[in-house]
């Protein structure tokens, strides 16, 4: 899918993959399909009254 995007239909970015903060695993998969790092969001999900 990420070839089709980027290739066929030329786009530049793709800012949609997010993961819960101390997700290593996520993390480490988007590092191996080739995306980069551009910013963290914080306090993005509530979970256990915090």
């Amino acid at each position: 899918m990420l070839d089709y995007a980027f290739n066929e239909r030329r786009l530049h970015k793709c800012d949609n993959g997010c993961c819960l903060e101390g997700d290593a695993e996520t993390i480490a998969l988007f590092e191996a399909l080739g995306f980069t790092k551009e910013g963290v969001r914080r306090q993005q999900v509530f979970h256990q009254g915090r």
